[in-house]
This record gives structure tokens, C-alpha cells and sequence, in this order.
């Protein structure tokens, strides 16, 4: 989703941080979104746990251009580099709550979007909440073979001989 959309409705509950926060369980309730406006520094966010409702988001605003960003071994993306926005501890194996489908963000200054994921294989009891740059689409199944419809506004073609990355989740409620 672009910027743009991913800021549509931003009416709701929402929560800035601006140096640290620390709390026990956070609940996301709700067929909407919620936003969490931070750095994106880590160990700014302290939580023991965080429990989503089937069809809440957590919405990260990233507000500012801030460079500093951490290699991760996430579970769903593997290796790459991003933020990570929420400690989860003592029980780092929690931060496996939280998805590509129920976590995600974009920055205020430069428009960019991020995809959420979770990162459980650092030492000790930390597990985070990540955010890596990326943009999420929504795709269609158009019969039961797998074909797919979209609408992306930027060139899916890859130059010659290299892949595009595309990562699906199975949706039980629209499956035919």
C-alpha cells in the first residue's frame, strides 16, 4: 500500500513515543488500525506482550529520517535490515504475534512504507517487533488455480535473469 492509503482513516487510537515506554501486555482490538508513532530506536518499547484481534494492525509512523538500521534474522523474511520498533521480553518467543498481516508502517517525512515481522534469534530474552523497507499489495485469487489479479502502481518486471520477491498468506475465510 502506498503512503498515502496506509495514512487514510488515521482517526482512532494512536500512542507517540518520543524517548521510552515501557508497559506489560498491550491488547489490539478492533477491525482497524492503530497507530504507535516512535524513532524506531531500539529498546524504546518495552512490552511483555502484545495480543492482536483477528483483523487488528498496528500501524508504526516512523517520524524520523533516521538511517540506523539493525540486521535481523526474522521469522518470516529471514535476512535483512530494518528497525526493530518493540521488545518483547522475558518471553522473547511472544514476538512471533506479530505478522506482515497485523504490523506494518510508513514514515512521516519521506513517504516510505515498511512491512512488520518479528525477530526471535537474538541472544537473551528480547524478541522484537521489525519493521523492514517494503510495501504491502493485496493481492486477488481469481479462480482456483492460483491465478492472481493487481493492481501495482510501479513496474513488477524484474531485469533479465533476477527475481521478484512476492510472499503470500492464505486467507481461510476468502478460499473457495
Amino acid at each position: 500500500m502506498a503512503a498515502d492509503s496506509l495514512k487514510k482513516g488515521m482517526m482512532g487510537a494512536g500512542l507517540g513515543i518520543d524517548t521510552k515506554f515501557i508497559a506489560g501486555t498491550v491488547r489490539v482490538m478492533g477491525e482497524g488500525r492503530v497507530y504507535m508513532q516512535s524513532h524506531g530506536q531500539k529498546d524504546g518499547i518495552i512490552l511483555t506482550d502484545i495480543i492482536f484481534d483477528t483483523g487488528s494492525v498496528l500501524m508504526w509512523i516512523k517520524d524520523r529520517d533516521e538511517k540506523l538500521q539493525t540486521r535481523l534474522r526474522t521469522n518470516w523474511f529471514g535476512e535483512v535490515t530494518g528497525w526493530c520498533v518493540i521488545t518483547i521480553n522475558p518471553v522473547k518467543s511472544k514476538a512471533t504475534n506479530i505478522t506482515p498481516e497485523n504490523f506494518m508502517g510508513f514514515e512521516l517525512t519521506t513517504g516510505k512504507t515498511f512491512i512488520g515481522d518479528n525477530d526471535t534469534h537474538f541472544r537473551g530474552n528480547n524478541g522484537y517487533a521489525v519493521a523492514i523497507p517494503g510495501t504491502v499489495y493485496e493481492w486477488e485469487v481469481t479462480d482456483g488455480n492460483g491465478t492472481i489479479s493487481h493492481n501495482v502502481p510501479v513496474s513488477t518486471s524484474a531485469p533479465a535473469g533476477q527475481k521478484i520477491n512476492a510472499y503470500g498468506m492464505f486467507q481461510p475465510e476468502h478460499h473457495q
